[in-house]
């Protein structure tokens, strides 16, 4: 198994940060809701899209890498 890169770290991160500021501002009981205006949440659907891509990327590389490997 290959080592993970500083950019799927990254990915990982931000994909982290972005699903959470996206249920953060769906929940309701919050006592302190945080609220997203639409640009805030196209915003951060966007960085939830890329981090999956790049997350995906990552991994049809690492597969890839694998078959040529083995």
């Amino acid at each position: 198994m290959s080592r993970v890169t500083d950019t799927e770290r990254g990915a990982r991160m931000a994909l982290e940060l972005a699903d959470g500021m996206l249920a953060a501002a769906s929940a309701r009981a919050d006592l302190f809701p945080i609220r997203l205006t639409p640009r805030q949440r196209q915003i951060w659907k966007g960085i939830r899209e890329a981090a999956m891509d790049e997350l995906a990327e990552q991994a049809a590389c690492r597969a890839a890498l694998s078959e040529v490997c083995a």
